[in-house]
């Protein structure tokens, strides 16, 4: 995602605010997805690029979205710290087989054997 998403990311938080609400005890604030996109790793911990990805249905929709680190550590090491899934489609299996909206874009960055175990 670029920071031009980031009206788009909010809406999502607000339109699905269980993360918000288990982890922080309340809603998304105005801000949430500016702070997210701003949020820094530990200064001591290597990597190589922060990533938020924005997963869309087949209408264009956001129905999800990642933080994603590469090469935290060591190189080849790539870390999902964070998956929200809208929730209407918990428990459909929505998360199995996640994409990218868009694709061609991801895939000349994210390794082509990244997987999700």
């Amino acid at each position: 995602m670029t920071e031009a998403e980031l009206p788009q990311l909010q809406r999502f938080f607000e339109a699905n605010p269980e993360y918000h609400l288990a982890v922080e005890g309340e809603p998304p604030g105005p801000g949430a997805a500016q702070e997210e996109y701003d949020a820094p790793l530990p200064p001591d911990w290597p990597f190589e690029k922060k990533w938020l990805l924005r997963f869309s249905d087949a209408q264009g929709q956001m129905i999800g979205m990642a933080d994603l680190i590469s090469d935290l550590f060591v190189d080849g090491v790539w870390h999902l710290g964070l998956f929200i899934v809208a929730t209407p489609l918990h428990g459909r299996g929505t998360a199995a087989q996640p994409q990218p909206a868009e694709p061609q874009r991801a895939s000349r960055s994210i390794p082509s054997d990244l997987a999700l175990v």
